[in-house]
């Protein structure tokens, strides 16, 4: 009859103290507590990485400037395809004050809204501009529509400052429309009127 063998504890230092047994056991040891120290570490965040985004021109659903008086072009640059408000710095340079993208959710009734300020202002066209419905939202009452484009410019009254310049450009909310260097021809359909001034401009 076979009898049971005793239990046996295993004393791990007495192990690796044996130079038979605990080349091993002191290997498996070592292993063992490295495993055990990376996973009781805590979790290490690295930081925030922000990537440096291109300067842009913000858009909006309407073109707008600030609170003073001021004397804007309306460009129409084809390679952006965006209607700008340009104004001249003190070196002569046009910037850009608002820019609307041409097929922006805001232009999807073909109006182009221009949200003015309670001062005078003038709005000059350049010859960048082709057919385009301009809403005119200032609250003056002296605000002056330019051709400045070197064409000559057939202007035709439909309305309470408001008409068309040259069949392709209609405005409304200006009050005093002036000429370019070209001729000038206004027509007044009945019922329409200007508020404001006329004036053919200087030919050259």
């Amino acid at each position: 009859m076979s009898l049971p063998f005793p239990k046996k504890k295993i004393n791990f230092n007495t192990l690796i103290d044996n130079d038979q047994e605990g080349f091993w056991w002191n290997k498996a040891w070592r292993q063992g507590k490295k495993v055990f120290a990376r996973t009781s570490k805590p979790p290490q965040f690295r930081g925030l990485l922000f990537e440096a985004l291109e300067p842009r021109v913000l858009m909006s659903a309407d073109l707008s400037y600030g609170d003073v008086a001021v004397d804007l072009t309306l460009h129409f640059d084809q390679q952006a395809n965006e209607y700008q408000l340009l104004s001249v710095d003190a070196n002569g340079q046009n910037g850009i004050v608002s820019a609307i993208k041409a097929d922006a959710t805001g232009m999807t009734d073909g109006i182009l809204s221009i949200d003015g300020n309670d001062m005078g202002n003038t709005l000059r066209l350049d010859d960048s501009l082709q057919a385009v419905n301009i809403e005119f939202l200032g609250t003056n009452t002296n605000d002056t529509l330019v051709q400045a484009a070197t064409v000559d410019t057939t202007w035709d009254l439909t309305g309470l400052d408001a008409g068309t310049v040259n069949t392709d450009i209609s405005f409304t909310g200006l009050e005093n429309l002036m000429g370019g260097s070209g001729s000038d021809v206004f027509n007044f359909a009945d019922g329409s009127a200007i508020t404001g001034t006329l004036d053919g401009g200087r030919a050259q």
